[in-house]
């Protein structure tokens, strides 16, 4: 067994990352879970990188928006008994009807890439250290002002085909028990 094997999930479930997952599941897609011991000893659980459908051309996102989930490039997570609970209102997600042809094809796009099973071995992952920007630094702060913990970035593109790929960075406050993904394309 590898090293990552030990820390990593691949495509974990739903339920296994929401608190309540049927409302988010349609517009999330969870990628992998990394366990936050990898990190820092200290501290207990898992993280999971979500690949997700806001629509970038609605006004649903704004019109739902608030400091912790900004845009489609910041969303944010409470965590409750270990699982997400998302930090804004779900019609953060509404998609216009231009954009639910896109959301169908990777709702497509995800599940036979889960189906599929992968192995994380060639997968593009890092961990710990300095976050290696796609675009400027875009370190969130948490409720208190503090720059969150750089937990790791994947690609997107690595999991699964979507037409968007995003390197998507996770940020953790365990004062706050607070995850925030940042997500930059090129």
């Amino acid at each position: 067994m590898s090293i990552r094997a030990l820390y990593l999930q691949t495509f974990p479930n739903h339920a296994d990352v929401f608190v309540d997952p049927e409302p988010i599941a349609p517009w999330t897609f969870p990628l992998c879970a990394l366990a936050l011991k990898k990190v820092n000893p200290l501290w207990e659980g898992s993280v999971t990188w979500v690949y997700s459908l806001e629509d970038p051309y609605g006004e649903a996102a704004s019109a739902h928006s608030n400091d912790l989930c900004i845009s489609d490039a910041q969303l944010s997570f409470h965590r409750a008994q270990g699982k997400y609970r998302f930090a804004a209102d779900l019609g953060f997600f509404t998609p216009s009807a231009d954009w639910l042809r896109f959301v169908v094809e990777v709702r497509d796009a995800y599940a036979a890439a889960r189906e599929k099973g992968m192995s994380m071995g060639k997968k593009t992952l890092r961990f710990g250290g300095r976050p290696r920007w796609t675009q400027s630094d875009a370190t969130p702060r948490d409720p208190s002002g503090k720059k969150m913990h750089f937990i790791g970035q994947v690609y997107s593109g690595d999991f699964f085909w979507s037409l968007v790929g995003k390197d998507l960075f996770l940020f953790y406050s365990p004062e706050h028990d607070l995850v925030t993904q940042v997500s930059q394309g090129t």
